[in-house]
């Protein structure tokens, strides 16, 4: 029997043993762009994973400067919501909310 995540580790009785590991996820990534986002850790617990500022863990930096100048824009009836680009309107919305 072969186990996909096996790793041979050394027992106290002092033989090796196949035991299965978990296997680690992938790197957060930005669902607009596809870039890596940074500050976010894999080990801890879930608050310590991602930091606490808005969209943090979610979206990149340059993504959240872009939704949060859109949100800004929208504020101050610079432009309508509906002339949003579609992918980052949800964004905007509870950017919009927290403002």
């Amino acid at each position: 029997m072969v186990l996909r995540n096996a790793k041979k580790v050394r027992i106290p009785k002092g033989y090796a043993k196949i035991r299965s590991v978990k296997k680690r996820g992938n790197k957060a990534r930005c669902p607009l762009c596809r870039s890596i986002v940074l500050g976010v850790n894999r080990k801890g617990s879930k608050t310590e994973r991602r930091p606490s500022r808005i969209f943090g863990g979610t979206l990149c930096n340059a993504c959240v400067t872009r939704v949060m100048t859109e949100a800004a824009k929208v504020k101050e009836e610079v432009k309508p919501l509906d002339h949003v680009k579609l992918e980052i309107k949800k964004y905007v919305e509870v950017a919009l909310n927290k403002m």
